[in-house]
């Protein structure tokens, strides 16, 4: 199973986490059975699973991407098939891809091999994957400059207005810089404004 470190930084309480992510080796099988018979009977499924976070996005007024994992499950084959000819020896081999074993053919497992049985499901593998400028991951610019928790200064937001209004005065001079255009602006506006902040 593919293995990571996570290092999770919190900016308030607005979604913006950061999300730092080592791998430590490559992605083996969680069970036996996957290794030898994943897809041998379906096509894998990937499952989205909880402890994503986020990872800033270097534009300080742009959303950040976040890093979904995902398992990987498959359905493995415990029973490979019997092939023609039903017996075999060193005169009558069973042919190309087909083993003689106590006299009959059978079909190795394998992936995708044919399946006389399939058994129950199996974890594959893992992955993590990033979702680039996912609306959980709040810019890192105002979320600095404006936490969600309270004013720099300390305390807390007086009501959700007060936090509006910040929001507003600080995305009103990175217009005026050109480091946002009007559609940024009020998207990130309507954004303050539908958060929990001050609340």
């Amino acid at each position: 199973m593919k293995r990571f470190e996570s290092r999770w930084v919190t900016t308030g309480g607005l979604p913006g986490l950061i999300l730092v992510m080592v791998t430590l080796s490559n992605p083996t099988p969680s069970a036996a059975h996957c290794g030898e018979h994943a897809d041998s009977c379906s096509v894998p499924e990937w499952r989205e699973v909880s402890g994503g976070g986020c990872e800033s996005a270097t534009d300080p007024y742009e959303y950040g991407t976040w890093w979904q994992p995902y398992e990987i499950w498959a359905t493995w084959c415990d029973r490979p098939v019997m092939c023609q000819p039903a017996s075999c020896s060193a005169e009558t081999p069973c042919g190309i891809g087909r083993t003689c074993v106590n006299g009959a053919c059978s079909c190795p497992p394998g992936r995708m091999a044919e399946c006389a049985a399939c058994a129950g499901e199996c974890l594959y593998t893992t992955q993590v994957l990033p979702l680039e400028h996912d609306a959980r991951c709040w810019p890192s610019g105002i979320e600095g400059s404006v936490p969600c928790v309270g004013p720099l200064a300390g305390g807390t937001w007086r009501n959700h207005g007060n936090y509006v209004s910040a929001v507003a005065k600080l995305l009103n001079v990175a217009l005026g810089d050109g480091l946002i255009d009007e559609s940024q602006h009020e998207a990130l506006m309507e954004a303050a404004g539908e958060s929990s902040c001050g609340k």
